[in-house]
């Protein structure tokens, strides 16, 4: 009896401590996007170029990843049940096939952006504007949600064409059949992770050839191509051992343990927290702009401890002007300094920037 107490109390602790592990990574994941999305609040440049608005949709997938997908997995890592029916499940799965695909084609098109640009600069400047980011941000949406929403909720993804989750109501997995693996799996990741990657080992070489010649823009060249090479790396390293397995799997009809599965899975959303904490340390851009949402209740502090000191500083040479004043200040002629120059002088001599 005690043996099995004992067993029950480390389950529960076992449970506990995984909970409280995903529930920080999914802090972090809403936390470390929120500030990337409120970024241009506080840096207006960030807008101006294409490559930024590519980031902030980025951080926009990711941000949904943690307030929609990432709670429900959480629940399903630590109690191996679903608790909220077929429909919920069904969304919950939707959504988070949708974000992985866009996040993988959301680094596509950076990468893209960056190539164009440091291959053809004058043909990127005169083309690449705004409306056009925003329209590629907008195929790059609607690609993900077409290959997510409509295939789950009509039973495309199944083997035997009936949509999943209804036959067994206590669990809420991806059912795949071939077909879908090698679009999703092999189509939608694979084939652009090594077209990102072959992209960049060009970008890398145009770059080294402009940095032959050192200017300030070139160094904020090298500075983005950086930024974006450090979020490749964390992407790959995050997300090809699940789409390995997912892909893998189904095609040879193997199960991977599951307690594997599940850390290859959360090693994969870990890929959402990471990109915000890149662009604080490698963006200037971002950087500037997270340290000013951070430090806005500091400054708000200082401002009203500056205003406090010089309001002070302000009666203090008034009172010891108004002082000099009743003892009968005198000129050179030793005659009493008027109170309009009195008063000027405490003027004169208080902060003028509060």
């Amino acid at each position: 009896m005690n043996d099995n107490n004992t067993e029950a109390e480390k389950s529960l602790g076992v449970k506990i401590t995984i909970g409280l592990l995903l529930g920080t990574i999914t802090f972090i994941v809403i936390f470390g996007n929120v500030l990337v999305l409120l970024s241009p609040f506080f840096s207006r440049n960030l807008l101006k170029k294409p490559t930024y608005i590519f980031l902030i949709s980025l951080a926009i997938a990711d941000l949904l990843l943690g307030l929609l997908v990432l709670p429900f997995s959480s629940i399903i890592t630590v109690t191996g049940t679903w608790f909220f029916g077929p429909v919920v499940c069904n969304l919950y799965v939707s959504s988070d096939v949708c974000f992985s695909t866009s996040s993988i084609l959301h680094l596509l098109v950076i990468t893209l952006d960056r190539y164009y640009a440091a291959a053809s600069p004058f043909h990127y400047k005169t083309r690449m504007k705004q409306n056009c980011a925003l329209l590629i941000v907008i195929v790059v949406w609607f690609v993900s949600v077409m290959i997510s929403f409509p295939p789950i909720h009509t039973g495309l993804n199944t083997d035997d064409g009936i949509i999943q989750s209804y036959d067994d109501r206590s669990t809420c997995i991806l059912e795949t059949n071939k077909i879908y693996s090698l679009v999703d799996g092999i189509g939608l990741f694979f084939i652009p992770l090594i077209i990102i990657f072959v992209l960049y080992v060009h970008l890398i070489l145009i770059v080294r050839k402009k940095g032959a010649v050192a200017s300030k823009n070139s160094y904020k060249e090298r500075r983005l191509v950086i930024t974006i090479a450090v979020v490749l790396s964390g992407f790959a390293i995050c997300w090809v051992p699940y789409f390995t397995i997912f892909t893998v799997g189904e095609l040879f009809r193997w199960e991977p343990n599951p307690v594997v599965a599940d850390v290859v899975l959360w090693l994969g959303y870990v890929n959402s927290s990471i990109n915000p904490i890149i662009y604080g340390l490698l963006n200037q851009k971002f950087r500037d702009a997270f340290r000013k949402m951070l430090c806005l209740t500091c400054n708000r502090n200082e401002a009203s401890s500056t205003y406090s000191m010089s309001r002070t500083s302000y009666y203090t040479t008034h009172e010891q002007t108004a002082s000099r004043s009743k003892k009968g200040s005198k000129t050179k002629n030793g005659c009493t300094l008027p109170k309009k120059h009195l008063y000027e002088e405490a003027i004169s001599s208080s902060p003028t920037k509060v």
